[in-house]
């Protein structure tokens, strides 16, 4: 019998990952619980989503590497990343 319901905490990545930016704002990668595609979403803490990061990515690292080409097209930098359980 396959347990398919095992989570190894230690292994397994959050459906939320932080973008910390220098001027203390953040972006959030978001892959919602109830995703039935499983695609990914941009979120700020304040402020609205510019228009180039709204819609869905296939993967965290594409959500990231969107972020990041924005913020170099702007001049500002990532200050840090992190995973939220």
């Amino acid at each position: 019998m396959l347990d398919s319901y095992n989570v190894d905490p230690k292994r397994d990545l959050s459906n939320n990952r932080e973008v910390l930016l220098d001027n203390g704002n953040s972006y959030h990668v978001v892959k919602p619980e109830l995703s039935q595609y499983g695609f990914w979403t941009i979120h700020m803490d304040k402020g609205q989503v510019p228009d180039e990061l709204k819609g869905n990515f296939t993967s965290p690292k594409e959500a990231r590497l969107a972020i990041t080409n924005y913020l170099n097209r702007k001049s500002r930098k990532v200050t840090g990343l992190k995973e939220k359980k």
